[in-house]
C-alpha cells in the first residue's frame, strides 16, 4: 500500500539542486511513499529571507 505525502519542493529543489529531488523521488518510491506535489505552491522565501534577517531564516528554518 502507497502512502501519500504532499510534497513542497520549493525553488532550491526544483532548480539549483535538481539531483537532490531526483534521488529523494527514488528513494521514497522503493519506501512505498508517494509524494504528490502540491499545486499552485510557491517559492517559500529561505533564499533572500537570510539577507533580509539572519535571525528569522534562524527560527523559520529549524
Amino acid at each position: 500500500m502507497m502512502v501519500k505525502f504532499a510534497y513542497f519542493p520549493g525553488c532550491v529543489a526544483k532548480g539549483s539542486a535538481r539531483e537532490l529531488e531526483d534521488a529523494m523521488r527514488a528513494v521514497v518510491g522503493k519506501l512505498g511513499i508517494e509524494l504528490v506535489d502540491m499545486p499552485g505552491a510557491s517559492c517559500c522565501g529561505a533564499g533572500v529571507m537570510k539577507q533580509a534577517n539572519h535571525k528569522l531564516q534562524q527560527s523559520a528554518c529549524t
